[in-house]
This record gives structure tokens, C-alpha cells and sequence, in this order.
């Protein structure tokens, strides 16, 4: 009986692969990790894309600010979210795909900002924080601000929380080492001398692409797409795509 089971569950899976010929992501502006105007859309979209490819499927990216991506993706209104951090809670929402990528989020903060070494968030409770709405950070984190032993306020984008962080209207600001110097550098070029961050990260995370509980094919996609993800690993196609990545190219 197992046996037969097992037999059916790979014919329907089978069926459904051949059924699906595109898929439509949620994404957002997280560069170089998604990138609308990059040549190859940031290192995750690109990988994605080659991942699905590699399975006869074509992707569309749709580019949204973040929370919005994220409600409507778990409303079921795309096919996946790219891409999200470790985070219990969303798994609540989402399927999980195999690891995308590595990340280090740092806390950055204007130099000349007397901030001592830290070993406890509760350390930093005397500073102003800025945080990017419906971003992950930490439970830790989030339980501290609820509490009130760690000031944060929340805004829409990262370009506002630079922004802010320059203008002294916060002390410190935690983002994706990669993605926060390449918005620096890419948008606020005359201030990227005047940032730098703490030497402690506030953690080093991973990227997952996430497919919507809700959707009906979610299962299937997230077994097609992780074949797909280990195949472009094994034939060195990742790596490559992450060398191209290190010297400027997604």
C-alpha cells in the first residue's frame, strides 16, 4: 500500500510539473540580491530563475515594496516571495525552499557615534534605532522594542533609514552588510565615508525563497524548485553566478 501511494504521489507530481510552464514571483528592491535594473535582476532573482529554468519553467518577477509583497504573497496571489530570511513565524505562512544564499546583518551607524562593545541587545538601550517595516531582524529584537528596552522606529524603505542615520535622527541602523553599503554607495555616494558599522553583527541569517501554504501547487513548485536549485549548485552554475556577483556582476 505504501508503495502504491508513493507511485501516485510521483504520477500526480509528474503531471503537475508538466501543467506548469511559468511562475510569477513577489519580489522587491533588495539589491544585489534583487534588482530591477540590474542585467540579471540580483544574485537571488538570478538564481531562481535558472533554478526553474532548469525545469522548463519561465519566472516573472513582479516588483513591489516589501509588505506588500509579502501580504500578497501569502494571500496566495503569486506563486512564491522572494525572498525572506530565517523566520519561524513566516514559516507559519510559507513553504521554505533548500538555501539560497548567506547573510550578515550588521549594524551600521555614523562614525564618530560613541557606541561601546555590546554582548546583549539590552546593552544598546539607550540608543535610537531605525528599523524597515515587515523586515525579519530577530525575535530578540522585536520583544525588546515591544517591551521598550530597545527605541525603535519603524519606515517604509532602507533609503529613508540611511537617510536618517546621516541626519542623526537615529543611532543605529541593522541591515544585510551587502545590500546596506550597495544602497549606499549606489544612492547616497557623498556620505559613504561619514557610515560605518559595529564590528559584532547582529546575526548572520539565511535566504530562502517561499511558496504561499495557501496555494494548491506550493508543494509541488518547492520540490521543482529545489531540483532545479541542486542541479545549478552541482554543475558549478551557482557558484559562478556568486563569483559574478562578488565583482559587480547580478
Amino acid at each position: 500500500m505504501v508503495r502504491i501511494t508513493l507511485l501516485v504521489w510521483t504520477f500526480l507530481l509528474a503531471c503537475h510539473s508538466l501543467a506548469i510552464d511559468k511562475v510569477t514571483v513577489a519580489t522587491t528592491e533588495y539589491s544585489p540580491f534583487t534588482d530591477s535594473a540590474a542585467i540579471h535582476g540580483g544574485f537571488v532573482n538570478r538564481v531562481i530563475r535558472e533554478a526553474f529554468a532548469r525545469k522548463g519553467i519561465a519566472v516573472e518577477f513582479k516588483y513591489l515594496p516589501w509588505k506588500r509583497a509579502v501580504v500578497m504573497s501569502t494571500e496566495a496571489k503569486y506563486d512564491a516571495l522572494s525572498f525572506t530570511f530565517e523566520n519561524a513565524e513566516r514559516e507559519l505562512d510559507f513553504f521554505f525552499s533548500d538555501q539560497l544564499s548567506d547573510h550578515s546583518e550588521v549594524f551600521f551607524i555614523k562614525k564618530g557615534t560613541n557606541i561601546p562593545d555590546w554582548e546583549n541587545l539590552s546593552d544598546l538601550s539607550e540608543y535610537d534605532f531605525g528599523a524597515t517595516r515587515a523586515y525579519t531582524y530577530t525575535d530578540e529584537f522585536w520583544s525588546l522594542v515591544k517591551m521598550g528596552t530597545l527605541k525603535a522606529t519603524e519606515v517604509p524603505d532602507d533609503l529613508t533609514n540611511f537617510k536618517k542615520l546621516a541626519a542623526g535622527r537615529i543611532d543605529i541602523f541593522p541591515m544585510d552588510e551587502i545590500t546596506g553599503w550597495s544602497i549606499v554607495n549606489n544612492e547616497l555616494p557623498t556620505l559613504k565615508h561619514t557610515l560605518e558599522t559595529l564590528e559584532k553583527p547582529l546575526r548572520a541569517t539565511k535566504g530562502f525563497l517561499c511558496f504561499p501554504r495557501k496555494a494548491a501547487q506550493s508543494e509541488v513548485l518547492l520540490k521543482i524548485f529545489n531540483e532545479g536549485l541542486e542541479t545549478i549548485k552541482d554543475d558549478g552554475t551557482y557558484q559562478r553566478f556568486y563569483n559574478e556577483l562578488l565583482s559587480g556582476i547580478y
